[in-house]
């Protein structure tokens, strides 16, 4: 059997293509923790560096991601008692009562709860459906179903972009015309940021079966 050799171009572009699918998905994980990065510690470091003002920057870094780790843990004990998730109520009733800081707060809210939950019966489904035309598909986060006035159920459904999932935009699917997918979470936003490659050679359908209603579907 003879081996096929590829000429000095075929080669380059080989290795061009392997180095982007090594890189591409780095250069995503490396930009969405530096977004978190800045969210999180670079909200603290202003106060660390006004402390620590003779201190290495390196240093001062440390301490800050030192001191947002404690919050976040402090937090989420806080969020385990009793006392703590009636304190967290209150504050939330209270962003309530603020018009622009109530819908930030709810929505981010609501996003966060979406991807923290599992795909389950009771949980966040993946669909697949037809769009933008007819013979052509897409995948989305199903995040509840909702009735038009002559009683037609739709399902709610989240369409991510490639290769940034954390952008996207609502598209309302009647539920005859979805197919639900037997595939987690994690494994449709791998499918979707590596533009199809990390993904199953057969969509993993699940059997049809009863409509899901809001209460198995929380709210988005």
């Amino acid at each position: 059997m003879s081996i096929k050799k590829h000429t000095p171009l075929q080669a380059i572009r080989n290795r061009f293509i392997s180095g982007i699918l090594v890189l591409v998905p780095m250069a995503i994980t490396l930009f969405v923790f530096t977004v978190i990065f800045n969210v999180t510690v670079g909200l603290v470091q202003p106060l660390t560096r006004m402390i620590m003002d003779d201190r290495p920057p390196v240093l001062t870094t440390l301490v800050s991601l030192i001191v947002v780790l404690c919050i976040i843990y402090f937090a989420g004990s806080l969020a385990s008692h009793v006392v703590g998730r009636r304190l967290i109520g209150l504050g939330e009733r209270i962003l309530d009562q603020i018009p622009i800081a109530a819908t930030v707060y709810s929505s981010s809210k609501k996003v966060i709860e979406m991807l923290r939950t599992q795909v389950t019966p009771e949980g966040r489904q993946i669909a697949l459906f037809d769009h933008p035309t007819p013979g052509l598909k897409a995948m989305g986060l199903v995040t509840g179903t909702i009735q038009t006035p002559d009683g037609t159920t739709y399902y709610k459904i989240i369409i991510p972009t490639t290769p940034n999932p954390t952008t996207g935009y609502l598209q309302f699917v009647p539920v005859d015309r979805a197919e639900i997918l037997d595939m987690s979470a994690e494994d449709a936003f791998k499918f979707i940021m590596s533009a199809g490659i990390l993904g199953p050679p057969v969509f993993p359908v699940r059997p049809a079966t009863a409509t899901p209603s809001n209460d198995a579907l929380p709210d988005a």
